[in-house]
């Protein structure tokens, strides 16, 4: 797809469209047609306010992806085309080691879904909670993750807006991944 027309059932209004670079942003890394079709559905990791994430795995390479898929009804209901469509030129533009890379997105009549990295490790607000607090090296360990992540994205523009522990996952080795830019703003 070329565009992410969300709006309206009959034609999209003009308001409502994102042009994509692809060359620019996304890596190419599945033909133009890749869809839902390419993938293996497998279990739910999480959920918010207008889908769920879901873990697939790519029947083209084989490999374990992360999958967020939203009601296009929905957002637009609520009124957040906006905030999807920044999102998405975010996380289509950001390339950062604390950040989830943006692999594809595509479309059907009723979601939108964005193919993102797999982070196994789940939320550090779970894991918060099952050790209860976390020791002084942790913290600290965290805090200058984020430290750094935050000043990548101040760097490029732009403001992040939306911390919170459930929206830093941990990977497998440990380090923090930032997820959730629907309330991220490129600033001028």
């Amino acid at each position: 797809m070329n565009f992410l027309g969300l709006g309206g059932t009959p034609k999209p209004k003009q308001e409502d469209i994102i042009e994509v670079n692809r060359d620019l942003s996304v890596k190419t890394l599945f033909a133009q047609e890749f869809g839902l079709t390419d993938l293996d559905l497998l279990e739910t990791v999480g959920t918010g306010t207008f889908g769920r994430i879901r873990v697939v795995k790519s029947l083209v390479d084989k490999k374990y992806y992360a999958l967020k898929m939203m009601k296009k009804a929905r957002i637009v209901r609520l009124k957040q085309l906006l905030h999807i469509q920044s999102e998405l030129k975010l996380m289509a533009t950001v390339r950062c080691d604390f950040i989830p890379e943006l692999y594809a997105f595509f479309q059907d009549d009723n979601s939108i879904y964005f193919l993102m990295t797999y982070i196994p490790g789940g939320e550090l607000f779970s894991h918060l909670r099952r050790q209860e607090y976390f020791e002084l090296g942790q913290y600290q360990f965290y805090a200058v993750e984020i430290a750094c992540c935050l000043y990548t994205l101040h760097e490029l523009n732009i403001a992040y807006r939306d911390i919170k522990p459930e929206n830093i996952l941990i990977n497998k080795e440990g380090h923090i991944r930032l997820i959730d830019f629907g309330i991220a703003k490129f600033l001028d």
